[in-house]
C-alpha cells in the first residue's frame, strides 16, 4: 500500500493556494472543476500530495487544531523571517 494524498476542505481556494505556494513552497500538480461550484487542487512534486477542495454542498468547513504536517526546510530562521 502507498500513501497518496491528504485532503483539506478549504473556505477560500485562492487564499489557501497563496499560502501553500508562497509560504510552504508547494507547486500545483493539477487543478480542476469537480462539479457545480466545486474545485480540487493537488499540490506537491513528490509521490505524496496535498489535496485542497473548495465549494460543493458539504456545508461549513470545520477548521480544527488536530492537523499536523511536517515539512523540512534548509533554515528555520530564514523561513520564519520570510513568513514575517
Amino acid at each position: 500500500m502507498k500513501f497518496c494524498w491528504s485532503t483539506l476542505h478549504v473556505r477560500n481556494m485562492e487564499e489557501s493556494l497563496k499560502f501553500y505556494e508562497e509560504i510552504v513552497g508547494l507547486e500545483i500538480d493539477s487543478r480542476f472543476a469537480a462539479g457545480p461550484g466545486m474545485e480540487i487542487v493537488f499540490l506537491g512534486d513528490g509521490e505524496t500530495k496535498i489535496e485542497l477542495i473548495s465549494g460543493g454542498t458539504s456545508g461549513e468547513t470545520a477548521i480544527g487544531k488536530d492537523i499536523s504536517w511536517g515539512f523540512q526546510v534548509d533554515s528555520l530562521d530564514e523561513k520564519l523571517d520570510f513568513v514575517k
